[in-house]
Formats: structure tokens, sequence, C-alpha cells
């Protein structure tokens, strides 16, 4: 089967109809076709933050989420190496010539402790009132500036805490803690596990601002022009006021 003349020239016609739509529709695109990929410290919830859940949800034609647990110290390695486009990372100290940031979260941490320890009678926790218990923490290499804090916490407390070293497996140390062998101190966004026996609590106000980690959008200053990533951070700059976690 072969066109007529005019099947021909209705299909030229609607060839240029469909290119002109296809010019349109770019043009009122507020973002670019290039698909960025963004990496997410593993030490937050990134699904049960709203502000994240709708961010990823408003974003996801354009980004691609890297899959990896990685920590932040190891993401900030794979974007100075160019290997991602944007990161979101805990205290980050803008020490990199190439990076552009942006404060966008502030992530509180929450205590998890035995439900039968007389602390949980405390609406917020006075963590002077929980050295009996031994606390389990990373070690420094982990999270240099978390740690830090909390060693400067420890040396103001009326006896020391034990630390010691965090299990591998997050519901084993949950178990250990239902039995009284220990606490957690962990990310409000990563407190979702429900185990009998064990209570989540916030600390009091002092310890709670102390602990509290910021959370930084990253992106190379190359990529400044970028339409989907300006995109993001006026996204993450109407938000501002909401993100902060209870």
């Amino acid at each position: 089967m072969l066109l007529t003349a005019q099947g021909r020239q209705f299909r030229d016609k609607a060839r240029s109809w469909l290119e002109g739509l296809s010019l349109a529709i770019s043009n009122i695109n507020p973002y670019s076709a290039d698909r960025l990929t963004i990496g997410i410290t593993k030490i937050l919830g990134f699904n049960f933050v709203p502000l994240f859940h709708e961010f990823s949800s408003r974003f996801q034609q354009h980004i691609d989420l890297l899959q990896q647990d990685y920590s932040s110290k190891e993401l900030l390695a794979e974007f100075n190496k160019n290997n991602i486009d944007l990161v979101i990372i805990s205290d980050y100290k803008h020490d990199s010539h190439q990076a552009s940031s942006l404060f966008v979260y502030q992530e509180t941490m929450l205590l998890a402790l035995p439900e039968n320890h007389p602390a949980c009678a405390q609406e917020k926790i006075d963590l002077n009132a929980v050295v009996d218990l031994p606390l389990y923490w990373c070690k420094r290499y982990q999270n240099p500036a978390l740690y830090d804090r909390m060693q400067k916490i420890i040396s103001q407390l009326s006896t020391p805490l034990v630390l010691q070293q965090k299990l591998p497996n997050f519901l084993t140390m949950l178990m250990e803690i239902a039995m009284g062998r220990g606490m957690l101190l962990l990310p409000a966004s990563m407190a979702q596990a429900h185990v009998q026996g064990v209570v989540y609590k916030r600390l009091s106000a002092k310890y709670e601002q102390q602990l509290s980690m910021d959370m930084h959008l990253l992106w190379h200053k190359s990529a400044a022009e970028n339409t989907t990533i300006n995109a993001m951070l006026e996204y993450f700059q109407l938000h501002h006021t909401a993100s902060v976690a209870l």
C-alpha cells in the first residue's frame, strides 16, 4: 500500500504539528531533560520524612536515587569524584571548593529505652537519669562531628555514660534494649520499628539541640545553571520553615 498525494500531504503536516507540540512542551517544562543521580545518607529514614517523601515524588522523573547505603562521608567522597550529581548529607563543613550547599532539614535524635526504666516516667529525658545504662554508639570515624558532640555531653554528666559498639543488626539492638541491657540514640525518622519492651523518648531541650543533625543538599558549582537543581533549591527554600523534625 502507498500513500496518495493527499495522504503524503497530511503526513507532512502531522509531522510538523507533532514537532511543534514537542518543542512547545520542552519550552514550558521547568526542568532539564537530563536525569540527575542523588545520594541520601543512610543515617536518615528518607521515606519517613514528609519533606523528602514529597521531594522524591515531585522530582521522580528527573532524579535517580543511589541505591547503595552510604554514610555521609562515603557520599561526599563519591560526590567529590563526580560520581554523583547531588547528595544530602549530615553536618557538612563547607570545605569543598567544588560544591555549593543549602541547609534543608534538621533531624532530632530519640532515645530508645527499656520501657520499665524509671526515666520513662519523664516526658523528656535528662541523660543524667539514664547513666546506669550503656549506650550503643558509633565509632568516631563513622560520624566524627556527632561523636565529638556526644563526648562533650558525657564530660558534663554527673556520671559518665558507658559507650558500647553498635550491633550490626538494628532489631537485635532493640531486643537487647527490651531486656534492659542498654539504650540507643537514633534519628527520629529511623524510630519506626516497634518492639515490645522498648519505648522512644525525646531528650530534654538542652541535649536535643546539642545532638540534632543538620542536613545539607550539595551540588556541583559547575551545574549552577541546571534548571532541575534550581527547582529543587526553590522547593527546599519554600519548605524551610517546616523542615525540623519533632
